[in-house]
């Protein structure tokens, strides 16, 4: 699924009762993966101004549906989860509030035997636009590809400016967000480590045309002539198609 798509969607119990609508994903980018999605109850709790993180791995699409999202937990556990309020977002750098929630849901989501990277906002990547690594702009992530069964980044979807990579030839181009590395006291440097001669055009395509990222053998290398960028994502196995980007 698209993180664009994600977020703003609507979360329904195993029973198909709304139980929230996803406000962002907290992305952890050295590893590329979304460790937090973070859920507004509304009037299922008649909490209106409380946020709450939940661990990625609680989220499930609904059978073949992917566009349907299901947290099986019950309302009673879900009014005693720690929230914060949606004007004061805590530090997701540290183990305050994400330490209650792993040890409030017995999850291992910011500790999975790795180290743990920045943790940003999916809605703050998108849209962002991003350096070289001599300080020259290179282009601005569109979006983020997600496998909503594990929280997979699988690809960062990047239009590249003409100036810095032009055999882009303006089209839109599916990389690993590993590429990008991510830096600053608010996250907000983003550096692509990658020359315009490293983009892999065998993952590009036309802005109106998304391809089906759940498909191998897109995913596949289509030239033996174009250059593989460093750590290049695997194909996912549970993506559908994207469809067509937002307006």
């Amino acid at each position: 699924m698209r993180a664009s798509k994600i977020i703003g969607a609507d979360v329904e119990n195993a029973k198909g009762d709304k139980i929230g609508e996803i406000k962002d994903m907290m992305v952890d980018t050295r590893n590329e993966k979304v460790r937090y999605v973070v859920l507004s109850h509304g009037g299922f709790l008649g909490i209106g101004d409380k946020l709450f993180a939940y661990p990625m791995s609680m989220v499930r699409t609904k059978g073949t549906d992917s566009d349907k999202l299901v947290m099986n937990v019950s309302k009673e556990r879900l009014e005693k989860a720690p929230g914060f309020d949606k004007d004061k977002w805590p530090s997701f750098a540290d183990n305050k509030y994400t330490g209650q929630v792993d040890k409030y849901y017995d999850s291992d989501s910011r500790h999975e035997g790795q180290q743990a990277g920045n943790l940003v906002r999916a809605s703050e990547l998108i849209g962002k636009d991003f350096d070289d690594t001599k300080g020259k702009e290179a282009g601005e992530i569109k979006d983020l590809i997600v496998d909503s069964n594990n929280g997979k980044v699988e690809y960062a979807v990047v239009d590249f400016d003409d100036s810095w990579a032009k055999k882009t030839d303006g089209k839109l181009v599916a990389i690993p967000l590993s590429s990008i590395t991510v830096g600053g006291d608010k996250n907000d440097q983003l550096v692509i480590q990658t020359s315009p001669d490293g983009v892999d055009m065998s993952h590009a395509f036309t802005r109106n045309d998304w391809p089906d990222f759940g498909d191998p053998a897109w995913a596949q290398p289509r030239s033996s002539t174009s250059t593989q960028s460093p750590g290049s994502a695997t194909a996912p196995t549970s993506q559908r198609s994207a469809g067509s980007p937002r307006s």
